[in-house]
């Protein structure tokens, strides 16, 4: 059958799938060419269940003694860097990597909060030694499962955008510390603060010679002992508004990690699980881009 013998119909559907593919190309052209603007979010519907004031409970004392440990991811800011959709795939990588440390921290830590791209975990500490030694094993798992799930997103990645291209940019910092701690509330939700969680956020911001590293201060090494004896050294940091702090710091080379001591998700993220989800994360940008132009 040729060309021009074809039923009316047809001509029909590819009149149809020309219109609905020039509709598409126009919505990509706008989107990359146009005004830059990023779809926006509504704060009441994340703040839905809140009240315009704050409702702090009283601070109240929960443990003498409590281990603080927070994860963070280093050089976020240089991966972020790149085109529109860098930012989407950049934040979807990350949560994943989060969500690899948070796996294998879970078994023993209690999940605190997430803070940009850092996440903080505690436990107590009323039996130090005991506790010190799970927190020997729990973050050495934290640490292989946060590379294991980065080499398996580096395979598995084939979009070309910058976040997607540096994932290997991504290292892991790790701070620890022991001491006394505070419970309270802000609108229902519950938190904790401390000297603990202050040194531990602060020793996650000094220069050090390693990207990918740990550092627990005096306190909390007499009980926790990590593996990483090469990179192993006794440090003492001056933190501002804090003064000296002694501290173990442990800095490794993420590339000495064999496939062997890395911990891989139980269920190994394929090629399409990873491409359909920043696949959701792109359509949903582009149409509230596009709504939003339409709108304005």
């Amino acid at each position: 059958m040729t060309f021009h013998d074809m039923p009316a119909i047809h001509y029909g559907f590819m009149a149809i799938f020309i219109l609905l593919s020039m509709i598409l190309l126009s919505a990509l052209v706008w989107y990359y060419f146009g005004p830059a603007k990023r779809p926006a979010f509504i704060l009441g519907d994340i703040l839905s269940d809140q009240k315009p004031s704050l409702r702090i409970s009283a601070v109240t004392p929960v443990l003498n003694k409590a281990f603080i440990v927070v994860a963070d991811i280093s050089g976020y800011t240089k991966f972020l860097k790149g085109s529109r959709f860098s930012s989407d795939h950049a934040h979807y990588l990350v949560l994943q990597l989060l969500d690899a440390v948070s796996e294998e921290a879970g078994s023993f830590l209690n999940f605190i909060k997430v803070e940009g791209d850092a996440i903080m975990f505690a436990c107590d500490g009323a039996n130090t030694r005991s506790a010190g030694l799970k927190l020997n094993q729990t973050i050495s798992k934290m640490v292989m499962a946060f590379y294991g799930r980065r080499k398996v997103l580096g395979i598995k990645n084939t979009c070309l955008c910058s976040a997607c291209r540096n994932i290997d940019m991504l290292d892991l910092k790790i701070a620890v510390d022991l001491g006394s701690i505070s419970s309270f509330s802000i609108n229902e939700k519950p938190d904790i603060s401390g000297m603990p969680i202050i040194r531990a956020f602060r020793l996650l911001k000094v220069e050090t010679r390693h990207k990918a590293n740990i550092i627990v201060t005096k306190t909390a090494s007499k009980y926790v002992n990590l593996p990483w004896r090469q990179g192993s050294k006794v440090l003492n940091y001056q933190l501002e508004d804090i003064g000296p702090v002694g501290v173990q710091y442990y800095g490794f080379d993420p590339e000495q990690l064999t496939e062997r001591e890395m911990i891989f998700p139980d269920k190994n993220p394929g090629f399409w699980s990873v491409f359909y989800g920043k696949f959701q994360n792109n359509i949903g940008h582009i149409i509230k881009s596009i709504s939003q132009r339409i709108g304005s």
